[in-house]
């Protein structure tokens, strides 16, 4: 192939029609992107599944914190061009199994396929698959360009008066010992949140990506109380706009 980013740049982009506007908190302007497009392009550039593309799962490991539990697997996926199989392409991915709810413990009979489906994607990545996404290029077609109308002079005096927002840096300040590690009953309302986002059919991928922005970290692991406190924050900003989306799509 004499071109490099030749099947990268067939793959890049994600239809309008396979995308979810994500419309609050620090994602908002960002994509949830529907996974089975991602097998379509494998299929329509490479061949049907196990005949042009395939993958081998290498580990399922179960890990426990407390009374939760968690999935990760890591796959191998296989693409073949001109008639030869690729190297491996590793991916790797994550799902709650037990998670802690207000009704007790919820077990998961899914989240070894949502596990799967997160390794995928990841794999997918490396060959460009949904790369504007996360390059950012498609971020400014999603965001909120047009200007607010300005209001009538009429409007603006029966406008209600609003309280100022309060400031996040002030809140923080009021979290006990910021810079300790995230209490137990933090990472469990977290876990929870996270179970609650991929029921819903919201993507790992998207959820790390918004960690990410959040307190600049790519795992839930060793977060402060700080960071865990402004995580909880801004998922809970953005829940139903996103559950919504995923929903309706």
């Amino acid at each position: 192939m004499k071109d490099n980013l030749t099947i990268w740049q067939q793959v890049s982009t994600v239809p309008d029609d396979y995308l979810t506007k994500i419309s609050g908190g620090r994602l908002s302007g960002k994509s949830d992107i529907n996974p089975t497009w991602r097998l379509m392009k494998l299929t329509e550039i490479f061949g049907m599944v196990g005949f042009g593309w395939r993958y081998d799962i290498k580990s399922i490991d179960y890990r426990q914190q407390g009374k939760e539990v968690a999935c990760f697997v890591i796959i191998d996926l296989y693409v073949k061009l001109d008639g030869e199989w690729s190297e491996p392409i590793s991916g790797q991915g994550g799902s709650m199994f037990v998670a802690t709810e207000r009704n007790g413990l919820y077990v998961s009979d899914e989240c070894l396929k949502m596990a799967v489906t997160d390794a995928i994607s990841v794999a997918c990545k490396q060959l460009g698959i949904a790369a504007d996404i996360y390059l950012g290029k498609s971020d400014s077609k999603y965001s909120k360009t047009t200007q607010e109308p300005t209001p009538t002079q009429s409007q603006t005096k029966q406008a209600p008066k609003s309280s100022p927002m309060p400031n996040k840096a002030e809140i923080q300040k009021q979290v006990k010992n910021p810079d300790e590690p995230a209490t137990e009953k933090q990472m469990g309302l977290i876990n929870r949140k996270i179970k609650e986002f991929t029921n819903a059919g919201v993507e790992l991928d998207t959820l790390k990506e918004f960690l990410e922005l959040t307190v600049n970290k790519s795992s839930i692991k060793n977060l402060t109380k700080k960071e865990a406190s402004a995580y909880i924050d801004e998922m809970e900003s953005i829940k139903d706009t996103l559950i919504e989306s995923v929903k309706n799509r």
